[in-house]
């Protein structure tokens, strides 16, 4: 295993699996060769797309992206280049390219004699191919004729970003906690099965053995029963396999915490406050690769826009994980700046041809950092309209309230009577997030006649009140349980569950996701092992295992009283934070950076202040365990640690909120640290789910929703 202080990126190293471990070889067997044709299937189109731009593809050699799965013309001077599952379905496909290829069309259409369809075969598999796909292949003859390179690659993961990745399964939130007894249906194995395989392969590209801890107790209470004890068990086996396999020492060099949804059903639901959160939430943006299309208002009228908001872009990695009032801030400020280094590239009667020179060398950085701009000044004024139409300043006070305990059911009905006061109606999505959260923090509150009164307070549905109640398939006591005598049970109540505050400068933003101080417990050594009992590492010496009995099972794809306020509109004015949260008040609306004018929005809005000292918040995660520097961390905060690489995989999802915790970690504890999920969940995305979790039915997604396609990956970085 790799030395943890000698080690890439975690997206640089995926890159360089593509880029060396499969593109490299196949230049290495066929170096006559310039040019190829790059074959996925309906899973690793995901994979490629998430890491690479066809940019990157083509400065390898590869001219042409091509899915298995559809009519394909022979290429038959082209090699071709296969990054495909070890399914029986693709095993099948690619058999079928080489016994039976498509006629070509000749001359005014006509077909002619059917040829090969490329030159070679370079065959690389996601994840471990078995042993019946295996035979498949070697039964058919002409595909053995050109093969050229066969090859697990052990890539099945999609990246996010510099520290998140995630497992591609959509729906897995459905499959392991949907219905009476998620546990019998094969969907909750298959779908374990596809989650340990694809966290193994994210070890394998980063040469890492795992010391893994998992949350013991399941939802229902049972310990040793849980979704992350049957992935981490699973995750334990097949990369001892593969160590085994490949000769490499057992030592561990990696944490990994496999956690499940459960474990802060909060996270998902509430509104964070920073850009890359709010943007995800608020506006429509392709979370695979960022792309964010977009109206501007021009002297020559509305026009469509688009850009890709990804880790290319410079300021949009400086702004991602920033409060959104401080972003505004800032875009003011660069806006300031640029006009003032505009004025002073102007040339003067007297200039030389020097002076001429640097103007023109420095025009195109300047022309792009100022489209940048311009980009994500558009961005924020979006952002901040749809605060202001919402008046989620006011929500986002009570969810504040209600999460940390300040707050109760009157404070809701508050808000709901303000709103229609001095603005309007809230938002039916605002009032079942907030009814949402009211659940998941104040235990055992609904029975038939609560539900009854909410549906009327709030004109949300029966179909909604089902998917607050249905919170208790993540272990959210929210029905109010009977004694055995048949009233309600006063003594065995449930306690309000731990929620963690942020120590933050900023307000609306208290919020801690759980994983942050789970994660310093394990830095720490604190981390209770009898909730989070551990595998491998130091003490535990994983099971030797031969080769011949892999434990690894290939898939063919996976594929989550008071207050209230009124009138307010986008980010309200707070000039500090205190311990209780200020209330809400009517006024204004959208956000204001300070003392330098709004940014696109035809409303006033009062200021936004700077919440004062970080002393006025209580804070879980400032003092708890040891701190190291992390001075050797990149600015992006990627890069080798100080520490061993710490990895946290949240099972039916991972939030925007939680991706930010993974650079907020690293820089605290000088590690390298990455958070993934089976999905990356966007709010409505967790509560389309919890609709459905009652009946296990499964979720159907909107149609074109899930459709695959190669648009991904055409797009240059």
């Amino acid at each position: 295993m790799a030395d943890p202080n000698d080690r890439d990126s975690f997206r640089a190293a995926t890159r360089r699996r593509f880029v060396d471990d499969m593109l490299g070889k196949a230049r290495e067997a066929s170096p006559q060769c310039e040019w190829r044709v790059m074959i996925v299937d309906d899973v690793t189109v995901r994979v490629l797309s998430s890491t690479c731009g066809m940019s990157d593809l083509t400065a390898e050699g590869v001219s042409l992206v091509e899915t298995l799965g559809k009519s394909r013309e022979p290429q038959s001077h082209l090699e071709a280049v296969y990054f495909i599952t070890p399914s029986a379905e693709s095993v099948s496909r690619l058999c079928d390219d080489w016994a039976n290829p498509p006629k070509s069309a000749g001359k005014k259409g006509a077909a002619t004699e059917a040829s090969a369809m490329y030159l070679k075969a370079h065959v690389f598999f996601s994840s471990p191919l078995p042993s019946a796909q295996l035979a498949a292949i070697k039964k058919c003859k002409p595909l053995v004729a050109s093969l050229a390179t066969l090859a697990e690659l052990n890539l099945e993961y999609q990246t996010r970003d510099q520290r998140t990745f995630v497992t591609g399964q959509e729906y897995a939130l459905v499959d392991f906690f949907g219905g009476k007894s998620p546990r019998d249906k094969p969907e909750w194995r298959r779908e374990a099965d596809v989650c340990a395989t694809r966290i193994t392969t994210l070890l394998a590209s980063l040469k890492e053995m795992p010391k893994i801890r998992y949350k013991s107790v399941g939802p229902d209470g049972v310990k040793g029963g849980s979704v992350a004890a049957a992935v981490a068990e699973k995750v334990h086996r097949q990369t001892t396999y593969l160590a085994n396999k490949s000769g490499q020492s057992l030592a561990t060099t990696c944490d990994v915490l496999i956690v499940d949804r459960s474990v802060d059903p909060i996270a998902p639901i509430v509104h964070e406050w920073t850009y890359e959160a709010m943007l995800f939430d608020l506006c429509e943006v392709n979370h695979r690769n960022g792309l964010f299309k977009y109206k501007i208002e021009t002297n020559k009228g509305t026009q469509d826009k688009e850009a890709v908001l990804n880790e290319q872009d410079p300021l949009f990695c400086e702004l991602r994980h920033e409060h959104i009032a401080a972003v505004l801030n800032k875009l003011a400020e660069k806006a300031k700046e640029f006009s003032a280094k505009g004025s002073s590239a102007r040339l003067t009667g007297d200039a030389t041809t020097g002076d001429l020179k640097k103007v023109v060398q420095s025009l195109p950085r300047f022309m792009e950092a100022q489209a940048k701009l311009s980009t994500h000044t558009s961005i924020a004024a979006q952002i901040n309209s749809t605060l202001t139409q919402r008046n989620l300043s006011d929500v986002g006070r009570c969810e504040e309230e209600i999460v940390f305990g300040e707050g109760n059911s009157k404070t809701i009905m508050a808000l709901l009577q303000n709103f229609r006061e001095v603005a309007s109606e809230m938002e039916p999505t605002d009032k079942l997030r907030l009814l949402l959260l009211y659940a998941a923090t104040h235990p055992e509150k609904f029975d038939d006649a609560e539900r009854a009164r909410w549906m009327k307070a709030t004109g949300l549905t029966r179909e909604d009140m089902d998917t607050v109640t249905n919170l208790e398939h993540l272990g959210v006591r929210v029905l109010k349980k009977k004694s055995s005598m048949g009233g309600f049970n006063k003594t065995t109540k449930s306690k309000r569950p731990v929620v963690h505050q942020r120590d933050s400068e900023w307000d609306l933003n208290r919020f801690l996701p759980t994983i942050h101080h789970l994660a310093r417990a394990i830095d720490a050594g604190t981390l209770n092992p009898m909730e989070y009992p551990s595998l491998g590492g130091e003490n535990e010496a994983p099971p030797a295992m031969s080769a011949k009995s892999s434990p690894m099972k290939p898939n063919g794809g996976g594929g989550g009283g008071g207050g209230g306020g009124g009138g307010g509109g986008g980010v309200a004015a707070i000039a500090k934070t205190p311990s209780k949260s200020a209330r809400s008040r009517p006024g204004g609306g959208g956000v204001h950076a300070p003392n330098r004018g709004s940014l696109g929005g035809d409303h006033e809005a009062p200021r936004f202040d700077r919440a004062g000292s970080a002393n006025d918040l209580p804070s879980q995660g400032a003092h708890h365990g040891h701190r190291r520097t992390a001075s050797n961390l990149s600015a992006s905060g990627a890069g080798s640690g100080v520490g061993r690489r710490l990895i946290v995989f949240i099972v039916g999802g991972v939030t925007r909120g939680e991706s930010r915790e993974a650079y907020e970690l690293s820089k605290a504890l000088g590690r390298d640290v990455i958070v993934g999920g089976t999905e990356m969940l966007k709010p409505w995305d967790f509560v389309n789910r919890l609709a459905v979790l009652g009946d296990g039915r499964g979720f159907a997604p909107k149609k074109g929703e899930d459709e695959l396609d190669l648009d991904d990956i055409v797009i240059d970085d």
